[in-house]
């Protein structure tokens, strides 16, 4: 390591902060001081012979032998590493070639005020500072005889500073990085007109700010981000600002203007989302590098400039624009990848897409008045095509040569009626129809070897889905709530298939054969009032949720043999079943709900099913018999409340980890089975068991029993205090 490091040293030897190349105002190595001053760390034992310090009780030490230090260049501190210190007003002062000051702090401290200035104002600083790094700055403002004629970046994040040097410094030429982001009582910034090399002006954050210096003869800046800025009523003049190429103004809540931005050839980036108060754009016929206009929640906004001569522009983001209805003409934006108008309430017209050969995203999501989108033939790029809740939208173009095609989103389009074909759109991986209460047929869709998931949740008037033979990479068939649906394509060719969801599918008969979706993990049947049967299930060896609830006509579970990783079954609420599987290879299974199955009379035998926690039987008014529960290691939770024909419940002696046991209203229930070993057991509900004259004895944790409304005659002497009728 200390090779590698006398290396790195030999090569920057010669460019030390106080000469060398470091001096030149049209150089910025600023990082290679940086990486210097980590080489130089151990560079001395003796504090007062260091180059550089890095801990801010050296610097208070140094600074105490009230000393001239020809030594000192450097100082890097992590707030991280400080606690609250105070400084002294001369800490500086004797560090004559004190050139880097840079207290970081890596993310936002919780509490942002761990170095402290005590009862001074301000500290000296050295003229010759080239970067001054004070993130949470802790003074109002700097001493007044500090003179920033050296500095290349200062940067005050999070500061307490409320204004810099007074109007005269205006030496500032090698100047060339201002940050001051979130600090909040920043109220002005100084005059400019000697930064002339000045690159970027950060202020994102000041609060407090509300006006601006004249910044026209910055003609080397390129950043300028006011961003949340949220009293700066008004911009100055940009007209010489020729290399400014980002402009950030979002959330500048009261800004309700824009100076001219037509000479700003070399802009790239314009952000004035937010801008609540901004009613309209300047022209932007010279801006021609623009590559980003965002003006989200733009409230005010009702028009655009002209547009048609931006060839660069690649983003434009219009989303929540709640008062623009029309977007201008794009002919010339040829580079353009995405249109974002979401959330236009008042949009009821498009601009011509078919040229837009660059277009990768067209998002129109809750433009509620927009009642049909401009041939998109010449979109040949298109990927995306969000359409959600467009409830006006009545009809879509031609979508069929839309090959790049991969997401098209319609969720409730309550008024489309029909998809157009989508034939050559072989790249298609999702689409998305839910809510489409007007949609009654779907096209062809067959070709769509790309489509993955199919969402046609609440499309109350479809009846039919068409084949499906060539989606041979579809993962999710969500139809749930199509209440008219009345039959499904064939199946067995989807091995892709991990989720079909049928639920509220109240029409549906039955589920054709599945003997190809071996990666089925979800069927879900939930509240098919008609569905009499299914298909067989045992080669699922990858179904993990079948649930049927509600499934009222339904009689009979298919034989689940091969349903190995099944971990849920929900048969709740099937009033027609007589009858269950074998369970005895379902050694995943963990929950087996079968509350309120009026119908069946017996549980089969569950040894198989040692990961067992959850069995639900409440409610099952013919029950009459369980299976052996002793080999059920897992089992937390036991339900039998209003099983009313239930007699006795078996042996639970290997149910050790059982913490409900719930037997209420059973009102045949004559004994229960020995429970003292279950340590775990937390409640027991015997409430309404009129039938049961006594009970065994009780583990000795046992906190509270109930048991009101039952037969029970007296009770132990050991578990007389827990009595409450």
């Amino acid at each position: 390591m200390g090779g590698i490091a006398c290396s790195r040293v030999g090569q920057l030897e010669g460019r030390h902060i106080e000469g060398g190349e470091f001096d030149r105002p049209e150089t910025e190595h600023i990082e290679d001081i940086v990486e210097y001053v980590d080489i130089v760390r151990q560079e001395s034992k003796d504090l007062g012979k260091r180059s550089r310090l890095w801990n801010l009780k050296d610097v208070n030490q140094v600074s105490g032998h009230n000393k001239v230090n020809n030594s000192i260049e450097g100082i890097k501190v992590s707030m991280i590493e400080i606690e609250n210190l105070q400084l002294c007003p001369t800490v500086f002062e004797n560090m004559v070639n004190l050139r880097y000051i840079d207290f970081c702090v890596r993310w936002r401290l919780p509490e942002n005020e761990k170095l402290l200035g005590g009862e001074v104002d301000s500290v000296s600083l050295p003229d010759e500072l080239r970067y001054l790094g004070w993130d949470f700055y802790p003074f109002k403002s700097f001493s007044p005889s500090f003179k920033p004629k050296n500095l290349f970046v200062l940067k005050l994040c999070h500061g307490n500073i409320e204004q810099l040097w007074n109007e005269n410094h205006q030496d500032l030429v090698y100047l060339r990085r201002m940050d001051f982001t979130d600090c909040k009582n920043l109220r002005k910034i100084p005059n400019l007109l000697g930064a002339i090399n000045l690159k970027s002006l950060d202020c994102s954050g000041c609060e407090s700010l509300v006006k601006l210096p004249c910044l026209n003869h910055l003609a080397s800046l390129e950043t300028l981000q006011l961003s949340h800025c949220m009293n700066l009523v008004e911009l100055p003049s940009l007209n010489h600002l020729t290399s400014l190429e980002t402009l950030r103004l979002s959330h500048c809540t009261n800004l309700v203007e824009l100076p001219s931005l037509n000479h700003l050839t070399s802009l790239e980036t314009l952000q004035i989302s937010v801008c609540k108060n901004l009613r309209r754009i300047p022209n932007l016929s010279e801006v021609i590098n623009l590559k980003t206009l965002e003006c989200d929640s733009c409230r005010s906004l009702v028009e655009l400039p002209c547009l048609s001569h931006l060839t660069s522009l690649e983003r434009l983001k219009l989303c929540a624009c709640k008062n623009l209805r029309k977007i201008p003409n794009l002919l010339g934006v040829i580079n353009l990848k995405t249109l974002d108008c979401r959330w236009c309430d008042s949009l009821v017209e498009l601009p011509c897409l078919d040229h837009l050969k660059s277009l990768e995203c067209l998002q129109l999501c809750a433009c509620k008045n927009l009642r049909m989108i401009s041939n998109l033939v010449g979109a040949t790029n298109l990927k995306t095509l969000d359409c959600r809740w467009c409830e006006s939208l009545v009809e879509l173009p031609c979508l069929s040569h839309l090959t790049s095609l991969e997401r098209l989103q319609l969720c409730a389009c309550k008024n489309l009626r029909k998809i157009p074909s989508l034939l050559e759109a072989t790249n298609l991986k999702t689409l998305d129809c839910r809510w489409c209460e007007s949609l009654d047929e779907l096209p062809c869709l067959s070709h769509l070897k790309s489509l993955e998931c199919l969402q046609l949740r609440a499309c109350k008037n479809l009846r039919k889905i068409p084949s499906l033979s060539g989606v041979v990479n579809l993962k999710t068939l969500d139809c749930r709530w199509c209440e008219s649906l009345v039959e499904l394509p064939c199946f067995s060719h989807l091995t892709s298939l991990e989720k079909l969801k049928l639920c509220a599918c109240k029409d549906l008969r039955r589920i054709p054969s599945l003997s190809g979706a071996i990666n089925l993990k979800t069927l879900e049947c939930r509240w098919c009032e008609s569905l009499v049967e299914l298909p067989c299930l045992s080669h699922l060896t990858s179904l993990e949720r079948l649930n049927l609830c509600a499934c009222k006509n339904l009689s009979k579970i298919p034989n689940l043999s091969g349903a190995v990783n099944l971990k849920t079954l929900d048969c709740r609420w099937c009033d027609s079943l007589v009858e269950l599987p074998s369970f005895n290879d379902l050694t995943s299974l963990e929950w087996l709900l079968l509350c309120a199955c009026k119908s069946l009379s017996k549980i089969p035998n569950l040894l198989g099913a040692t990961n067992l926690k959850i069995l639900d039987c409440r409610w099952c008014e013919s029950l009459v018999e369980l299976p052996c529960l002793s080999d059920l290691t897992s089992l937390e939770r036991l339900k039998f409340c209003a099983c009313k024909n239930l007699r006795m419940i078996p042996n639970l002696s290997g149910v050790t980890n059982l913490k409900t046991l719930d037997c209420r209203w059973c009102e045949s229930l004559v004994e229960l089975p020995c429970i003292n070993h279950l340590t775990s057991l937390e409640t027991l509900q015997l409430s309404g068991c009129c039938s049961l004259k006594k009970f065994p004895e009780l583990p000795n944790n046992f906190a509270e029993l109930d048991l009101s409304f039952t037969g029970t005659e007296e009770v132990s002497d050991s578990i007389e205090h827990l009595f409450r009728a």
